[in-house]
């Protein structure tokens, strides 16, 4: 059994659907506190906005041609986004 860390790349495809797994996560959550007017759900509106613009950014960065062209250190600064 192989158990992968975070400074290991995984293969882009699979890092390709588990971003966009969790971004399609990220904004459900979002649709779902924009109801709520608590300063709770306020916080946490603000927090996922965070989270998806930091992704944003690393995939502007990283991801120029494509997904095939992303570089091990673009895995890992998704991986860590992933992680964190």
């Amino acid at each position: 059994m192989t158990i992968t860390t975070i400074a290991e790349p995984r293969p882009v495809v699979e890092l390709e659907g588990r971003i966009k797994a969790r971004r399609d996560e990220i904004i459900a959550k979002l649709r779902e506190l924009k109801t709520q007017t608590s300063l709770e759900a306020g916080q946490s509106r603000e927090r996922l906005r965070a989270k998806l613009s930091e992704l944003g950014q690393i995939i502007k960065e990283t991801v120029v041609d494509g997904w095939a062209s992303i570089g091990d250190i673009g895995k890992r600064k998704l991986d860590r986004w992933l992680a964190s």
